[in-house]
């Protein structure tokens, strides 16, 4: 995946003042298949950068890919598109101490505060110059995909016996062709 920063210094000059945000597949940010997901286009991203007090920027927007994947249930082909509405705050490498020493905060009052030493992956930061957002948007997408692709939210799945879709017009079988299952007992426990 190639690098996606932006300059941001113009922007935390003035508190409140926002920075568009925008690129699509013509940047070639290509995302690593993960788990059942084949990404099938490059990461797109539309949204905004907003210029909070004491260095803050918060990153609002929606990011989409195109995949494919199988079914869970019924092993089907899906083709679609993920997308995903996104709001990160960003705060400055020297926040913590920035904050403890305006408001006058002992370490232990302040060991919340965001701090790039202790909390890397916990919190994005910025380095006052250029902010870097490959990894959040990468690691975004990742922990908001569904944990199992569906073809639908209905999707019968497998039939047990003839192994066709269960709403399949050419699967005859009922429940009782699975009377002989070992696990048949559990049915009755229903």
């Amino acid at each position: 995946m190639k690098a996606v920063k932006f300059e941001i210094k113009p922007l935390l000059t003035e508190p409140g003042s926002l920075m568009d945000i925008s690129f699509g597949p013509e940047q070639e940010l290509n995302i690593e298949d993960y788990e059942a997901y084949h990404f099938t286009s490059p990461l797109s991203f539309k949204g905004d950068l907003l210029s909070e007090d004491s260095g803050i920027l918060i990153l609002e927007g929606r990011l989409s890919i195109d995949y494919e994947a199988e079914c869970v249930r019924c092993l089907a082909p899906i083709k679609d598109t993920f997308e995903c509405d996104v709001r990160e705050y960003i705060y400055p490498l020297d926040y913590k101490t920035h904050m403890q020493d305006l408001w006058d905060l002992s370490d232990e009052e302040a060991e919340d505060l965001p701090d790039p030493e202790m909390d890397p992956d916990e919190f994005l930061f910025h380095d006052g110059s250029r902010v870097d957002l490959t990894k959040a948007l990468e690691d975004l997408l990742i922990l908001n995909l569904p944990i199992s692709p569906y073809c639908s939210d209905d999707c019968p799945g497998l039939c047990p016996v003839c192994g066709r879709r269960k709403d399949d017009p050419n699967c005859h079988c009922d429940d009782e062709n699975i009377s002989d299952s070992p696990f048949a007992k559990l049915k009755d426990l229903l």
